[in-house]
Formats: structure tokens, sequence, C-alpha cells
């Protein structure tokens, strides 16, 4: 992952939502997974289209993505992102088999995938509703194989259209041992970033009151 540029500076405390949303699907990934897979939020980007495109990873191969969206007009996209060698373990794990590499993907692994997907995808929205006071609801996951970065860049490409600057959120495994390789990503879009920018400066204005 190219980490090499610093984000547009913005006064917006983006950690006070999405710190709690990455702990609660945290939480509820690693009783799914048995402790195998937890998550640490990394960082959140406000900056243009083009910079995000060059924080991406350069692909060399593709991953098996588990794609959440969300449900409404405030929509946005949850991208949980495994190398082989982690949807493998995660598929073997949690249909208690041992580990098979032959890529055949039938219909217990897509569904076992498509609920590891449902779960964190409910959890992080249900910490996110509770944080701007609406409900936020995920939409049935789908399963697709494809580069990383070309996903990744097709959603913010929604909030590119209406907006110069572009948000995305990024969480990576917490260290653990033995733990499976993800990486997840939150894309929302324009309206959902409105109501994000709107609750989170409502919380830091409360805050400053109460001082």
């Amino acid at each position: 992952m190219n980490d090499t540029f610093c984000p547009t500076p913005t006064a917006v405390r983006w950690d006070l939502v999405f710190e709690p949303a990455t702990r609660s699907a945290s939480d509820a990934l690693s009783k799914w997974t048995r402790g195998r897979v937890g998550l640490t939020l990394d960082e959140v980007r406000e900056t243009s289209l083009d910079e995000v495109a060059a924080a991406l990873p350069a692909d060399e191969e593709p991953v098996t993505m588990v794609i959440v969206g969300v449900e409404g007009q405030a929509g946005g996209r949850l991208i949980l992102a495994f190398d082989d060698t982690g949807v493998t373990e995660l598929v073997a794990l949690l249909l208690n088999r041992p580990v098979e590499s032959s890529g055949h993907w039938g219909e217990l692994e897509i569904s076992a995938l498509a609920e590891t997907g449902n779960i964190f995808g409910s959890a992080y929205l249900n910490a996110m509703s509770q944080f701007v006071g609406a409900r936020l609801l995920p939409s049935p996951p789908h399963i697709v194989r494809d580069y990383a970065a070309g996903a990744i860049e097709q959603a913010v490409v929604f909030q590119a259209v209406e907006s110069d600057e572009i948000l995305f959120c990024r969480t990576r495994l917490s260290g653990s041992a033995g733990g499976i390789g993800v990486t997840a990503f939150f894309v929302p879009t324009t309206d959902l970033l409105d109501v994000l920018r709107t609750s989170v400066s409502q919380r830091m204005s409360a805050g400053e009151a109460s001082q």
C-alpha cells in the first residue's frame, strides 16, 4: 500500500465516527471467526480522486472481495478484500474443514463468505447509525474476484462526480497470531458523506460547548 502522500488538511474529526464503527465490526468478526479476524482503523482520507488512486495497491494479483452496499439514497460501499491465502483459510475455518487451495467456490463457500459480509456490514452500520441518529442498513453482500484498486475506484467515482474531495476509510487486520489477512474499505456516497460530516461537526461542537 503506497502511503507517501498526506491527506488534505481538515478539521473534521472523522475518528469520532469511524473508530466506533471499526471497533464494532472488529468485535463481531472476531466472534464469527474465533479470533482469527479483527480490524483496526488505519486511516480516513479526504483528498482528491487522483491521490486516492495513487494510494491504492499496485495490483499484482486479483483478490476476493465481499462487497456490501448501504441501502437508500445516503448509501455507500463496504469492501472486505482477502488475498488467496486469507480467503482460503477463512473458508476452511468457517466450514470446519482442512485448508484447500483448489479455488473452487460452491454454494457453501459463497454462503460462508456472504455471511461474513453480513456480520461485518451489520455491525459497522449499526455503530454508524447510532452516531448519526438514522438507520443505515446493509444490502445483501456479493462476492467478486477482481483487482481491489479497480473496485475501490468504482466506488469513489460516485463522490468525484459531485465533489473535488473524496473520502474513504481503510482498516486492516489487527495484530494477532495466526490472523487471517484482510483489508476493509468504506466509501460513502456524497449524500452519506454530508450526513456524516454534519453529525461529526455537531458532536465536535457539543464537545467544545461542554468544556
